[in-house]
C-alpha cells in the first residue's frame, strides 16, 4: 500500500546498494626490474657496481614475480537490489478517476562472475531484475489488472517460474483529510 497527494510522487524501498567494478587496469609487470647498490662507503665517494657478480645482496630475478602489480578497478556502478516501486497519482476533476503512473523494479544479484587468472582475476556481479514502467485510468476503489510480471524461463533466481504468470493489481481509493 502507497499513500501519496494527487499529483505527487510516492516511493517506497527495500533496497541494497552493491558497488561493483565496471572497469579495470589489467595485471602488470615493472618494465625493468633490478636492484641498485653501492659499494661500502669509506673516505672515497661510492660508486656504482657495473659488474654482477659483485652483487652478492640482490635478490634473484625469479622473484619479480611478486612485484606484479593486480588487475586494479578504475570505474564503478552503483545498482540497487530489492524492490522498489514509484507511484504518482492525479485525481480527475469529477473524482471518480485516477490517472496513476507506476515504477516496480525487483532486481536479484544471483552471480559473481570471475573472468581472468592469477593476478588479472576480475569479478563482476549478475543481476536478474524484472521492471513495470506503465501509466492507466483507474476508476475509485476497483481493482485494476495493470501487467503481468513474469521472471525469464532462464532464472536463476526460480527455474521454475516459467511456468507461473504473476499479476499486478492496483485499487486506487480516495481519502479525504478533513481539519477544523
Amino acid at each position: 500500500m502507497i499513500r501519496c497527494r494527487s499529483g505527487e510522487k510516492a516511493t517506497s524501498e527495500a533496497i541494497s546498494e552493491m558497488i561493483y567494478p565496471t572497469e579495470f587496469h589489467p595485471a602488470q609487470v615493472p618494465g625493468t626490474p633490478g636492484v641498485a647498490t653501492s659499494q661500502p662507503t669509506g673516505k672515497k665517494a661510492p660508486q656504482a657496481v657495473t659488474d654482477a657478480s659483485k652483487l652478492t645482496h640482490a635478490p634473484p630475478i625469479s622473484l619479480s614475480g611478486g612485484m606484479i602489480s593486480p588487475a586494479t578497478p578504475t570505474a564503478f556502478e552503483t545498482r540497487n537490489t530489492g524492490t522498489t516501486v514509484e507511484f504518482e497519482a492525479t485525481i480527475s476533476d469529477s473524482g471518480k478517476f485516477i490517472d496513476i503512473r507506476f515504477n516496480l523494479d525487483s532486481t536479484e544479484l544471483v552471480d559473481i562472475r570471475s573472468w581472468g587468472q592469477g593476478v588479472s582475476t576480475c569479478q563482476q556481479p549478475e543481476f536478474e531484475a524484472q521492471k513495470l514502467n506503465t501509466a492507466a485510468t483507474l476508476t475509485v476503489d476497483r481493482p485494476h489488472l495493470i501487467a503481468t510480471v513474469n521472471r525469464t524461463p532462464f532464472s536463476k533466481v526460480d527455474p521454475e517460474s516459467a511456468t507461473r504468470v504473476w499479476f499486478a493489481f492496483a485499487t486506487c481509493s480516495i481519502k479525504y483529510a478533513l481539519y477544523k
